[in-house]
């Protein structure tokens, strides 16, 4: 009886044993699991750094940009030169107006007066067909003249960014609204900028790296 009691009790130690041991082992491998680092996951993005923000004043830009001020001169020149000839036509198409209309009260309906109000309705299509065309001209002229000063503000400002180490440039108007004057007023309260403080305005580093140039 001793015997088997004995027999019986080490059994029951070993199973008390192992019990115990599988807890133990069980408890190391949770806390393995909860200390391992976990993977990031390939369909997450990673998190944005802070942005560090300036801001630019494009349209002061644009009046003290030297070369894009000199390309508009050119235009402006164009543009002065071509109203003298529309004014010159204007003054042939008046003469021929005025000639007409005496024409009309002396012999209505003569050959003259017939020829005198074709040859005003010719000039006058081509004089018209003229302006058209050489408006449409200027206008892609100046258009192309924005594109290429606006690409050349772009890249002074990732120069001056890079140098300030700002990862992001919102344009503003530094220009005060006039509560007399409605245009301005809508330009104030649509400005995208509501508050900046002045040592974020980089507009005085981009206008002197486009004009040393």
């Amino acid at each position: 009886m001793n015997r088997y009691s004995s027999r019986y009790g080490w059994m029951l130690v070993l199973l008390a044993l192992g019990g115990l041991w599988l807890r133990i082992e069980s408890q190391g491998q949770q806390r393995l699991a909860f200390a391992a680092p976990t993977q990031p996951n390939a369909n997450e993005s990673a998190p944005l750094p802070a942005a560090t923000i300036a801001v630019v004043d494009i349209a002061a830009t644009f009046k003290r940009f030297r070369t894009f001020n000199d390309e508009m001169d050119k235009l402006r020149q164009k543009i002065e030169d071509f109203d003298r000839l529309v004014k010159r036509d204007v003054e042939a198409l008046n003469k021929l107006t005025e000639l007409a209309e005496r024409l009309r009260q002396k012999e209505l309906g003569s050959e003259e007066h017939k020829q005198r109000l074709a040859e005003y309705d010719t000039k006058s299509k081509e004089v018209q067909a003229r302006v058209a065309l050489q408006k449409a001209d200027l206008l892609a002229v100046e258009g192309q003249v924005y594109y290429d000063a606006y690409r050349k503000v772009e890249a002074a400002t990732k120069v001056v960014a890079r140098q300030r180490k700002v990862n992001l440039v919102v344009r503003f108007n530094s220009d005060d609204m006039k509560r007399e004057d409605r245009n301005s007023v809508l330009q104030g309260v649509n400005r995208p900028v509501v508050f900046h403080t002045p040592e974020l305005d980089i507009t005085e580093d981009i206008i002197a790296h486009l004009n040393q140039r």
